[in-house]
């Protein structure tokens, strides 16, 4: 015996060795002056039987029941750690703490339940806690009922007296020991509501917990006064009404970060640079940045669609509320013959993306996930990791099913349970996944700024911050348009590497189209439709995604309305190159502007003669190319 724990209704409770696997323990025993009452050893050895039906990581679970001479006793885990009680005494609780700690509570009453026992004695000391509360375990069972005797092969005595604590025992408990069911700890999980939220107990007239704390939302107030109705059958019907209420309440809290993220039209992202070490490594560091900040305001990369040297220009980025933002002098532009490029392209600076077969609107695709991690990268597999992997198996294999509900209890248990796994924010991924497909917008949005807020660096992050922007523009009228637009410009801006970048920035253009937003162009000095930035970032900075091949169309067909010919043709010419199979008329607009709109023979007959006999335009081109070489 290593010392006493402490004492319980039912015992004394030490810490101890357990030499065969050399691990701490708890050891409960009956005190010797109730050894010879036939009452009190059913009463212990019931609480052993309980605790002994239920296994769930919410409570304390047993190990062995045995009797040394006159000595009964049984043997617990070990919880490190401390008692709520304990904790509640030296401080008052976060309203993020109280959530973390009902909702375990919940959980492990509702495993109780599920096995037809009823705590009836549920406090705060019979409720363990680690240091940061991460761990949270029921304990001391031992006035517990079960309604099904025969799970106790009629051991269950029915006459017992109350026993709960006075101010966490509901009204009926009081009143008859016998006839308190479930409801009772509803009852008692609501005076442990008020005591986290107010530091004090519920008795008598009592003012609302937000009353008392002004950190507490008054939207909490309706769930603790139903869970301490007087009446059973006012209070909540089960535990797992409480839990999904608490759930609901957590994701409708947290989605005031959405709201304070309604302000971002009037504010701009900052970019962090880390520094690597070396000259080049910081050039490449500010490059990513400079791309960030222009496409995050609306500008565009410096990427000018025309064969002459550009002289060294000042450029103006300005959001949509027309204030400037940055200014700085492009680079002048060697002459290459074709599309003009940057002596340090961008392209070349940011990580390749991925290729991606082509598409009429790219933003009704889904970019390819981030690459998997390469075997040497993955962490060693470990029997915590295997687990980790099946039960995420398990739940997305529901999800998949469309079994959504049983499917987000998987998720919230898992995150619970492996607080330290990699494949958390992927667990909370599946849980926006599960959101969106019962309509639960708001529980969905918040859980994205939950993923982007807490898991910054996961190949996640981009993935949220990008479905977040698509779940904003569902939303009805041009407001909601709008902030998707922002959001999806923010995708780019903060994840430049990663394969959701152009899908954003080509879903930002779309948006642009379609609100017929207008910009001046520090390129062309002229009015231009808003998408030519994006699109002309989307060429320079992703040149081989479908997202670009949409872009050099939209670029040509704009140039084109604007008379600036020249670099339609080129947008065109370009197009058809890069992407030998487009669906695009990319050689027959090609042909068409050198041809009646430039006068160059040479050029138009050769995009001509790249038209595809499968294209509708084949025998068109055919006479063209004839009357030409005449």
């Amino acid at each position: 015996m290593l010392g006493l724990l402490g004492k319980g209704a039912m015992g004394q409770v030490y810490k101890a060795v357990e030499p065969s696997l050399n691990r701490l323990v708890a050891i409960k025993v009956l005190p010797a002056k109730f050894q010879e009452d036939d009452d009190q050893v059913e009463r212990f050895e019931r609480e052993a039987q309980a605790v002994a039906l239920l296994s769930h990581p919410n409570v304390v679970q047993i190990i062995d029941k045995d009797r040394e001479g006159d000595l009964l006793y049984f043997v617990m885990e070990y919880v490190p750690g401390t008692s709520l009680d304990a904790v509640m005494s030296q401080r008052r609780l976060s309203l993020h703490e109280v959530f973390r700690v009902a909702k375990s509570i919940c959980r492990g009453l509702e495993a109780a339940h599920r096995q037809n026992i009823v705590h009836r004695d549920l406090n705060p000391r019979n409720v363990l806690v680690s240091e940061d509360l991460s761990v949270v375990k029921l304990a001391d069972f031992g006035i517990s009922r079960v309604e099904d005797v025969s799970l106790l092969q009629g051991t269950l005595s029915t006459s017992e007296v109350s026993l709960g604590s006075l101010y966490y025992m509901s009204p009926e408990q009081s009143d008859n020991m016998v006839e308190a069911d479930h409801r009772t700890d509803i009852y008692s999980l609501g005076v442990i509501l008020y005591e986290m939220l107010t530091g004090r107990v519920p008795v008598g007239r009592f003012s609302l917990p937000s009353q008392i704390n002004n950190e507490v939302p008054s939207d909490v107030d309706p769930l603790v006064l139903k869970c301490l109705e007087a009446d059973p059958a006012d209070r909540y019907a089960t535990v797992t009404q409480v839990l999904g209420e608490l759930n609901r309440l957590e994701d409708k809290l947290k989605l005031g970060l959405v709201h304070e993220l309604k302000g971002f039209s009037q504010q701009t992202s900052k970019i962090f640079l880390k520094s690597t070490g070396t000259f080049r490594g910081r050039k490449r560091q500010l490059v990513i940045a400079a791309v960030a900040l222009l496409v995050l305001a609306g500008g565009s990369a410096a990427f000018i669609l025309r064969r002459r040297a550009a002289p060294a220009q000042k450029v103006a980025v300005e959001p949509v509320d027309g204030r400037e933002i940055v200014s700085f002098e492009l680079p002048e532009r060697p002459q290459e013959g074709g599309l003009e490029t940057s002596s340090d392209s961008l392209a070349e600076v940011l990580p390749a993306p991925l290729e991606t077969p082509p598409a009429a609107l790219p933003t009704e695709q889904q970019p390819d996930p981030e690459p998997a991690a390469t075997a040497s990268s993955r962490p060693p597999t470990t029997a915590a990791s295997t687990r980790a992997e099946e039960d995420l198996g398990v739940a997305r294999d529901k999800l998949a099913a469309g079994l959504n509900g049983p499917a987000l209890e998987d998720l919230q248990q898992f995150v619970e349970e492996h607080t330290s796994s990699p494949l958390i924010p992927e667990a909370y991924m599946l849980m926006a996944k599960a959101h969106q497909e019962e309509g639960r917008t708001e529980q969905a949005l918040a859980t994205y700024v939950e993923i982007g807020s807490r898991f910054a660096d996961s190949p996640q992050a981009p993935a949220a911050a990008f479905e977040r922007a698509r779940l904003v523009e569902q939303g009805a009228g041009k407001e909601a348009s709008q902030e998707a637009r922002l959001l999806f410009a923010a995708v780019a801006a903060d994840h430049p590497g990663a394969n959701w970048a152009p899908a954003a920035l080509a879903a930002k253009a779309r948006i642009e189209n379609e609100l017929k937003m207008m910009v001046t162009d520090p390129v062309l000095e002229l009015r231009v439709p808003a998408s030519v930035l994006p699109c002309r970032a989307l060429v320079e900075l992703y040149p081989s995604t479908a997202e670009a091949e949409w872009a050099f169309w939209q670029l040509g067909e704009i140039y084109a309305d604007l008379k600036r010919y020249e670099l339609a043709a080129q947008s065109f010419d370009e197009l058809g190159r890069r992407f030998p199979k487009t669906k695009f008329q990319a050689w027959w607009r090609a042909g068409q502007i050198y041809d009646r709109r430039l006068g160059q023979t040479t050029q138009a007959l050769e995009a001509y003669r790249q038209v595809r006999p499968s294209s509708a335009h084949y025998g068109e081109a055919q006479k063209r190319i004839g009357r030409l070489e005449r």
